[in-house]
């Protein structure tokens, strides 16, 4: 996998008590936005010395969801960004195989994972190994 390719942004408020998991599930050759919605400079200081694969920079206000992804977003310069809530665990293999996707697919906005009850819905795919577009990702 080429790491350089892909950026991990990852937006939380307040998520001290979780997000150290999620960090911990990313390859650390891996690029990781963190955007902290706050000014909490003892947490973004922890995040930086302890994972030097992390950027974490603070908002100072809670943007919420959209706009502290959009700010993550912003600050991403690979080719790829995956947007991770902080209490997710990345799979082994997981940012190899959206790698491999995004090669076969190449034009495309946005990724998401299919959960297996909607790819039972789409009744059109015979190897959930599949790609297949979707009127929205959930």
């Amino acid at each position: 996998m080429n790491n350089e390719k892909i950026t991990v942004v990852v937006n939380t408020f307040k998520s001290e008590d979780i997000i150290q998991s999620c960090l911990n599930s990313i390859d650390p050759g891996v690029k990781v936005i963190v955007v902290e919605n706050s000014n909490n400079n003892e947490f973004k200081s922890m995040l930086e010395t302890n994972y030097s694969n992390v950027k974490c920079f603070l908002t100072g206000d809670n943007l919420g969801y959209a706009k502290g992804n959009n700010f993550g977003l912003s600050k991403v310069k690979s080719q790829y960004a995956l947007i991770l809530n902080p209490d997710a665990i990345i799979q082994p293999g997981t940012l190899n195989n959206f790698l491999l996707s995004a090669q076969k697919l190449q034009d495309f906005s946005i990724m998401g994972p299919a959960k297996q009850d909607e790819y039972n819905k789409t009744n059109i795919h015979k190897n959930k190994n599949d790609i297949f577009e979707v009127d929205k990702v959930k």
